[in-house]
């Protein structure tokens, strides 16, 4: 018997359509990737700044601290207003201990760390009540990109601190 010769032969490797699907299918999943390690990017900047505003307003909480005489003035009090971050030439005397050269020095760190923050400090209501609170609010950029209100655009951070001397 003579071998009969085989006219179709059996498919070997991948044609064009299944190479183009694998492709799109891997084009897909590498952009969902590259979308959460933006996400992902944001997410740390909010939590840097977050950061910053919590050290900046514990840092001018320490130093009215060490300052108690002028920091729990009723009605007068030096460090109260609302203070914005420094122009760039502004000089820091970090030597220097009146609460005017401790503000001047507190707003060129928060002019470097925290560019868009603002803090509002509101001196005691009364000398029965020595309670100081701080209100330290910055611009995020997160909010910012989905707010329908300038309002929503900015973040606080709020505490008190009370003399119980």
């Amino acid at each position: 018997m003579i071998p009969r010769r085989k006219y179709f032969q059996t498919q070997e490797g991948f044609t064009l359509i299944e190479s183009m699907i694998s492709l799109a299918v891997l084009s897909i999943g590498l952009l969902g990737v590259a979308g959460m390690q933006s996400l992902g990017l944001r997410l740390n900047h909010d939590a840097l700044q977050r950061s910053q505003a919590t050290t900046l307003a514990y840092d001018i909480a320490e130093k009215m601290r060490l300052d108690p005489v002028n920091a729990l003035v009723v009605g007068g009090n030096p460090y109260a207003g609302t203070i914005a971050a420094a122009l760039p030439a502004t000089i820091c005397n970090d030597s220097s201990v009146t609460p005017a050269d401790v503000l001047v020095c507190w707003q060129v760190a928060l002019r470097d760390r925290l560019p868009t923050g603002t803090i509002t400090i509101t001196g005691p209501p009364s000398a029965a009540n020595p309670t100081l609170t701080l209100n330290l609010t910055w611009s995020d950029s997160w909010i910012q990109q989905g707010a329908t209100t300038a309002d929503t655009s900015f973040q606080t951070f709020s505490f008190q601190i009370k003399d119980n001397s």
